[in-house]
C-alpha cells in the first residue's frame, strides 16, 4: 500500500489451502494479511512484522483460526553472514485464550552470485510459552537448511 526509502507496508487477502489431516487445518480458509518492513543502520538491520487472520468453515459453521503474528529481525554481519530470530509465528487462540510463542535463533550465510543465490543456515528454536495450547508443540528443535533461490529473471 505504501513504500518509503527504507521500508513498506501493505494489507491484502489471505487464502489457506486445506492440509492433510493431522498437519494443520484440513479446511479452506480466507481472511486478511498485513505486513510492514523496515531497513535501518545502513541497511544492515532488517525488521518485519506480519499479521494474518483467517476464518474457515466446517459443517456450515465459520470459525476464526488463531491469529498469527510473525516478528522478524535480521542483522547482516558482513561477507554474507547474518543472524536473526528465524521465521517463528506467534499464535493466539481466540476461543481458549491460549498463546503459543516460539522463539528461534538463526545463523546463516548467503552466497550471492551474479545470477543466483544460495542460502545456508543453522537454527535452534524452543517454545517459550505454550501453556494451555491445544496442538503439537516442539520443546527444542534444530534445523540445518540449504536453499537455492530462483533468479528473478528466470
Amino acid at each position: 500500500v505504501n513504500q518509503w526509502k527504507t521500508g513498506r507496508w501493505g494489507i491484502g487477502p489471505q487464502i489457506n489451502f486445506p492440509s492433510m489431516e493431522g498437519f494443520g487445518n484440513p479446511n479452506w480458509g480466507y481472511g486478511l494479511a498485513a505486513a510492514a518492513t523496515q531497513r535501518a543502520w545502513k541497511d544492515r538491520l532488517f525488521f518485519a512484522f506480519l499479521v494474518q487472520q483467517t476464518w474457515s468453515s466446517k459443517d456450515g459453521t465459520t470459525k476464526a483460526s488463531p491469529i498469527a503474528i510473525n516478528p522478524i529481525f535480521v542483522i547482516q554481519l558482513g561477507k554474507g553472514w547474518y543472524a536473526g530470530n528465524g521465521d517463528y509465528v506467534i499464535n493466539y487462540n481466540w476461543y481458549s485464550g491460549a498463546w503459543f510463542i516460539p522463539f528461534g535463533a538463526r545463523l546463516g550465510k548467503a552466497f550471492i552470485g551474479e545470477k543466483t543465490t544460495w542460502n545456508a543456515y543453522v537454527e535452534y528454536s524452543t517454545s517459550a510459552l505454550y501453556e494451555d495450547w491445544y496442538g503439537p508443540v516442539a520443546t527444542h528443535a534444530f534445523r540445518v537448511n540449504v536453499q537455492f533461490q530462483i533468479p528473478v529473471g528466470l
